[in-house]
């Protein structure tokens, strides 16, 4: 039986992490900017607090909810609309909440930037929380959480936070 060797790993390469530009806007927003010039993407990342730990008791998963929710359409387009309008500029979207923030994201090339935070601007400006999708989310929610909780990791994780909190 003949012996596997491994390869050596090579030496580090130099890499000079991008420069940070911070500035705030005339509305008190902050904006950070981190250019890296080699793809001509970027992405532009909405961060707003609070996120999960500001639900209310007797409400939790509120903030999860309203971030998928902006998503499910705006007052002037439905989601139906707005996917069109975002896979037309080669843009994706997101929108996602953790402990402290809540996070609503675009990624688009460079020249269809501006259009693309339009849009994204529009969905964090103008949602219509359609009470279908509303409905419908909410359901498919609940369906995760039976799911967590008949498999013992799933229940570990989910009573993790409030056992050590």
């Amino acid at each position: 039986m003949t012996a596997v060797v491994r390869p050596a790993p090579l030496e580090p390469r130099p890499y000079q992490f991008p420069r940070f530009h911070r500035s705030r806007l005339p509305n008190g927003v902050q904006l950070v900017v981190a250019p890296v010039p080699k793809l001509p993407i970027a992405t532009v990342i909405a961060l707003v607090d609070p996120g999960v730990v500001c639900d209310a008791s007797g409400q939790e998963g509120i903030a999860q909810l309203t971030a998928d929710l902006l998503l499910e359409g705006t007052l002037t387009n439905s989601a139906i609309e707005l996917t069109e309008r975002f896979e037309r500029l080669g843009a994706s979207v997101e929108a996602s909440t953790d402990w402290d923030s809540a996070a609503f994201s675009v990624t688009a090339l460079t020249e269809h930037l501006g259009a693309a935070i339009a849009l994204l601007g529009e969905l964090l400006r103008t949602p219509s929380f359609p009470p279908r999708e509303v409905e419908r989310l909410k359901k498919e929610r609940q369906a995760e959480l039976l799911q967590l909780r008949a498999e013992p990791p799933g229940l570990a994780d989910e009573m993790f936070a409030p056992f050590l909190y």
